[in-house]
């Protein structure tokens, strides 16, 4: 039998990085589908290391998709604004997440998204 040939994939986050093959949730996570160029593509719009201050809006809806945002801490909230103007939240982010997938198929977000608190190291 011939053993089979691994791709060892990985994300970079902040100074580290995760190789898929370590991590306990690997096939769960959207990375772990995708191909070498895919992968490329997407950790080269994950946004990194950027500071959000509590209340701070990331992207509005309509807003052109210019990068996804990795979690390292905090909450973000995601919400749409309904046709009465109230505020209607479709999700809560937490640390591992990552905001803005909702854009990729039209290149625009459909929704907002807001710091719910301080985000240091993003």
């Amino acid at each position: 039998m011939i053993p089979e040939k691994r791709i060892i994939r990985r994300i970079q986050s902040g100074g580290c990085a995760i190789h898929c093959q370590d991590c306990s949730i690997s096939q769960l996570c959207i990375p772990f589908t995708l191909n070498e160029h895919e992968l490329d593509q997407l950790d080269n719009i994950i946004e990194r290391k950027k500071p959000i201050q509590k209340g701070q809006t990331l992207f509005k809806a309509g807003d052109e998709l210019k990068s996804l945002y990795a979690i390292r801490s905090g909450t973000i909230k995601s919400y749409t604004i309904t046709e009465q103007g109230d505020e209607q939240i479709t999700g809560f982010h937490l640390a591992g997440d990552l905001v803005g997938f909702d854009a990729i198929g039209s290149g625009h977000h459909p929704s907002f998204a807001q710091a719910l608190e301080n985000l240091n190291g993003m």
